[in-house]
C-alpha cells in the first residue's frame, strides 16, 4: 500500500553551475505515531487510527537504501513511479539516504538534486514541502498499526494544503484561508489558517506565531 510522509524542505540549498538545485539535510521519513483514517489503510471505517512507524523498520538497511536515487516530483503523482512513467514525473532524484543525528535523531535524512527549472523555481518561491511516497506493510499493534517493510517510491515537493485537501484531508481549501502577517515582534510572523476538515461543517480557525532565533 502506498503511504505519505509530510515535512518541510531543508534550508540547506545550493545551485550549480549548471542552475541545478542542491537541497541538502531534507527529512523525508520519521519514526513514531502518526494519525491516520481507516480508509487510508483500506480499512471499512472512517474513524482515526494510530499507526506507529518503529525505528527498526524506518531505518533498516532495506528502507533507507530503497529511497536512494528515486525520483523528486512536482507535486504527488497520480500513481507510483516505474521505469515506464519516471520521464513524466521525475524533475531529479534524491541522494546520500540516512539516519539523522542531533536535532534530526528519529528522522531519515535526504540530499535532493533538482534539476527542472520550473521546480527549482517554485522551490526559491516558497514552495518546500515534501510528501514522500512509498510503500509499506500493516499489521496490527495494540489498538492500532505498525508499517514493516517501507520501500521508497519518490519524493514530491508539495503545498502541505493543497496535498492534504488532494488526499481529502481537508475540503474547501482557498489560498486566501491562509495569511501571513507581522507579530508582536520583529523577528515573528502570525500566520492565521482556516481549514475544514472533510466531513466537517464548520472550518477550523488558528494562529500561529513563527519567532526566528539567532543562534
Amino acid at each position: 500500500m502506498i503511504s505519505y510522509y509530510g515535512y518541510t524542505i531543508s534550508p540547506n540549498q545550493i545551485e550549480t553551475g549548471e542552475g541545478f538545485l542542491i537541497c541538502r539535510n531534507v527529512p523525508i521519513a520519521r519514526t513514531g505515531e502518526q494519525d491516520y483514517l481507516g480508509t487510508e489503510l483500506g480499512l471499512p471505517v472512517a474513524d482515526v487510527v494510530k499507526v506507529n512507524r518503529p525505528a527498526e523498520e524506518v531505518f533498516s538497511d532495506a528502507a533507507l537504501a530503497s529511497f536512494e536515487g528515486k525520483p523528486v516530483t512536482n507535486d504527488q503523482p497520480p500513481e507510483l513511479i516505474d521505469s515506464e512513467t519516471a520521464t513524466m514525473y521525475e524533475k531529479g532524484h534524491v541522494q546520500n539516504v540516512r539516519k539523522g543525528e542531533g536535532e534530526w535523531e528519529g528522522y531519515v535524512i535526504g540530499d535532493l538534486h533538482i534539476h527542472d527549472a520550473d521546480l527549482i523555481r517554485a522551490i526559491k518561491e516558497g514552495k518546500r514541502q515534501i510528501s514522500c511516497g512509498y510503500e509499506c506493510d500493516y499489521s496490527e499493534d495494540g489498538d492500532g498499526y505498525k508499517q514493516t517493510n517501507i520501500r521508497g517510491n519518490h519524493v514530491a515537493v508539495v503545498k502541505y494544503l493543497n496535498e492534504m485537501q488532494a488526499n481529502n484531508g481537508i475540503q474547501n481549501f482557498d489560498a486566501e484561508d491562509v495569511s501571513v502577517t507581522q507579530g508582536n515582534t520583529l523577528d515573528s510572523v502570525l500566520v492565521d489558517i482556516a481549514i475544514q476538515p472533510v466531513d466537517s461543517v464548520e472550518k477550523v480557525y488558528a494562529t500561529i506565531t513563527v519567532r526566528v532565533t539567532a543562534e
